[in-house]
């Protein structure tokens, strides 16, 4: 399915879904015969639940990480879309990965009734929906049948009245900062906000070198990885490809560098034509639509700088503490973008900006020609690169 028929069913059938459970809630509390009354007792088993996005399951690790320290003997099990397995894989914190394939709507809803069936089995003592305001998730964290869940709520988007717990999502604070605000409810205390760092497969770092190696790529070289892509939930979060190569061609003429385009196999057509624009190719090795997310984080690792649109691989790199360089527009940096001093972020903050967010589902209805994105300007971002970065490209003055 793509992302315009699951916004459909999240929003429709999910609000039905959500009110006639919520009836059927405020019944079974009534008769006192809801087992949630019990949410007391020794905690075994946690389901954590967060299906969009690799760059927002990035930003919850250190919520996932607390609360594997405060329960460091309990089960915790992560329920996400079967797209997600990987990074799921790769940030260790969790014991057990339950998938739902969304390719189809037939198998979306056989594998949902499956993984509902199987969850029930499990007699989870608690539910943490990592999801902002998805209905779909709130209902499967309600027929989850757990002894205790908690979910965001919001005024604004209403999704039922099926969980105990609820913590209000604050669209003032960093994604992360919510994720945490989230678990604390729970008396959950974090030892540390910073991201955890994604484990890097020793296969696919066998992969990555062999390509190094064939490419006559050496650890001395100066690696500027660049992702010019974002996911198709909203396009409109792609700083133009003119102003990508402006950007590389100034950095390639005055550096000696090598540039790693990446993307996935969706972005390669789109990838493909933005080589036609860069002068130097012979430095350039395109891997789009080439690596799957463990090799990415091999790559990502031997990176020197990251250019990137606000994406996954964005937060993938700010987690292995690469230095990136991102640019915002129709979403808000103060909610995801990289935090700290290793990062530059462009964000012109004009009047309609940003025009995301997750009341309106993330839907871009954009009447300003996407000039967010346009009025960043390339040498602008070059100059601010050679200033920041220095100490990173001046020994490699061509």
């Amino acid at each position: 399915m793509n992302i315009k028929t699951m916004r459909f069913i999240d929003k429709y059938l999910g609000t039905l879904g959500c009110f006639l459970l919520t009836i059927s809630n405020k019944a079974s509390l009534i008769f006192n015969k809801n087992y949630r009354c019990n949410g007391d007792g020794k905690v075994d088993k946690i389901l954590m639940i967060k299906f969009w996005g690799i760059g927002s399951i990035i930003l919850a690790t250190p919520a996932i990480r607390a609360v594997r320290e405060r329960y460091p003997t309990a089960e915790i099990i992560f329920l996400t879309f079967l797209q997600n397995k990987e990074i799921c894989e790769s940030i260790g914190l969790i014991d057990e990965i339950i998938t739902i394939e969304s390719s189809s709507l037939s198998r979306f809803i056989y594998q949902t009734i499956k993984v509902l069936a199987y969850l029930r089995r499990l007699r989870l003592d608690l539910v943490v929906d990592l999801e902002f305001l998805a209905r779909f998730s709130s209902i499967m964290t309600y027929l989850s049948s757990a002894r205790k869940a908690a979910e965001f709520y919001s005024n604004i988007l209403w999704r039922g009245d099926l969980s105990k717990i609820k913590v209000h999502y604050n669209c003032y604070f960093h994604v992360t900062e919510n994720f945490l605000n989230l678990v604390r409810i729970l008396g959950v205390k974090e030892k540390s906000q910073g991201l955890s760092r994604p484990l890097v497969d020793a296969e696919a770092k066998k992969k990555i070198g062999a390509i190094f190696k064939s490419h006559n790529i050496t650890p001395n070289d100066i690696l500027i990885m660049v992702n010019i892509n974002s996911s198709d939930m909203a396009r409109e979060r792609r700083w133009p490809k003119e102003k990508f190569a402006v950007l590389i061609n100034r950095l390639s003429k005055e550096y000696s560098l090598k540039i790693i385009l990446i993307g996935g196999k969706e972005d390669k057509d789109y990838v493909d034509s933005f080589l036609d624009l860069l002068k130097l190719k012979n430095s350039v090795l395109n891997l789009a639509g080439k690596t799957n997310i463990k090799e990415l984080i091999a790559l990502l690792e031997q990176c020197s700088i990251f250019i990137s649109n606000d994406s996954g691989p964005l937060h993938i790199a700010e987690a292995l503490d690469i230095p990136t360089v991102s640019f915002f527009g129709p979403e808000t940096p103060i909610l995801y973008g990289p935090r700290g001093d290793k990062h530059l972020v462009y964000y012109n903050n004009l009047l309609c900006s940003p025009c995301m967010n997750i009341h309106n589902n993330k839907l871009v209805s954009c009447m300003m020609d996407n000039m967010c994105m346009k009025t960043i300007d390339a040498d602008d971002v070059y100059d601010a690169i050679e200033k920041k970065y220095g100490y990173v490209l001046n020994n490699h003055k061509i």
